[in-house]
């Protein structure tokens, strides 16, 4: 059976977390900031970004890391090659609301919450795309909770369909991206 083997307590409001070279990393709706620290120094902690508008989701490409911030409207690139930028890379601005972010195949899905929306950012290019709508996301906002209050995240299968769960109708969405 499963057994949790850490318990890493005092972390304001985080939104998101994950796994990053060596460190887990995690967004704070408290601080707004992007933090980091290494499991057996989980005392030791680093502010990676101050963010003005509500780090949200994180996604890893590689050693690449991304954030979307979900008041700011934009998505960006935190790190490349396994090491921090001195200063964040905006890969797109103008986005709803992202939280749930996923890249694959040099695209990163974003999800935004607020307008039900998933768009695509081609990191080629960065040019934006909406590809569905309608989605069952955003829940709407109350007094003193995050603005991300339900986080609507993303995942993808190994056939490359693509998964949003919708909260305020209970629901999983399976978008076939170009299908």
């Amino acid at each position: 059976s499963d057994t949790r083997t850490a318990l890493f307590e005092n972390r304001g409001r985080p939104i998101d977390a994950l796994r990053f070279a060596d460190e887990i990393v995690y967004t704070d709706f408290d601080t707004g900031a992007v933090v980091s620290f290494r499991p057996e120094a989980a005392d030791s902690t680093t502010t990676r970004f101050q963010s003005g508008g509500v780090p949200a989701g994180l996604a890893v490409d590689g050693g690449a890391l991304y954030v979307g911030e979900h008041a700011g409207g934009r998505l960006l690139k935190l790190a490349e090659d396994g090491r921090w930028l001195a200063t964040p890379d905006v890969v797109a601005q103008g986005l709803q609301g992202p939280e749930g972010i996923l890249v694959r195949d040099g695209t990163v899905f974003v999800v935004e919450a607020p307008t039900g929306s998933l768009a695509t950012v081609r990191l080629a290019d960065r040019i934006v795309r909406r590809i569905a709508k309608g989605l069952a996301t955003g829940s709407p906002p109350q007094a003193d909770v995050p603005s991300t209050l339900v986080f609507s995240g993303i995942a993808a299968d190994a056939a490359g369909r693509l998964y949003v769960g919708g909260e305020r109708d209970n629901l999983i969405h399976r978008i076939v991206p170009g299908g």
